[in-house]
């Protein structure tokens, strides 16, 4: 059995076939099965339009809050709830935003997937949360602390680490990080606001 890669043709092991003992004809269909199976190439392409040397560098909350602030679309800061990730280098070099969800007025439902398909398509070691709350009530909810809870031992599992979460409106911000809810203790607290 062979098969067929983008250039080239690859053989496949004689031992392929699950070791389970199959009556010669059972092993001849399987193989007739496998053979036409056809299987879509999928692939992975992040483009960085971005200088490397002129890319910022995150140190601190504020740093993070000011490229959330240059990326995010005013017009929608009061009128729907989104969800943002900074995609960071292990050194906390920007290497994108990425947004991960719009929903309406006061949610805004997200799938841990995307936020960590983007970071690892990125190359990204670190990132960052930023959601707008429409409200301009920058207390995180029982559902912010979940989801930082959440998304925190996700990417402990892949080696992503999610160094802060921020929740802003246009007169104010709030950092996980700043506040003491990011430490490895974090993870073991009930919902402490």
């Amino acid at each position: 059995m062979s098969v067929k890669g983008k250039n080239q043709l690859i053989k496949a092991p004689a031992n392929i076939l699950p070791s389970v003992s199959l009556p010669a004809k059972a092993k001849k269909v399987k193989l007739e099965k496998v053979q036409g199976l056809q299987v879509p190439l999928l692939e992975l392409i992040y483009k960085a339009d971005a200088d490397r040397s002129k890319r910022a560098t995150i140190s601190n909350s504020v740093d993070a809050f000011e490229i959330f602030m240059v990326q995010w679309d005013w017009n929608k800061i009061e009128l729907v709830k989104q969800l943002k990730i900074l995609l960071l280098t292990n050194a906390n070099k920007v290497l994108g935003i990425s947004e991960v969800a719009t929903g309406c007025m006061d949610k805004a439902l997200f799938d841990p997937k995307f936020i960590f398909s983007a970071a690892l398509l990125s190359g990204a070691g670190k990132i960052i949360l930023g959601n707008n709350n429409t409200s301009g009530n920058v207390k995180p909810s029982r559902e912010d602390f979940n989801a930082t809870r959440s998304l925190v031992l996700s990417g402990r599992l892949i080696g992503i680490e999610v160094v802060d979460h921020l929740i802003f409106s246009k007169e104010a911000c709030f950092s996980f990080a700043d506040n003491g809810l990011m430490q490895t203790d974090f993870l073991s607290i009930k919902w402490p606001l």
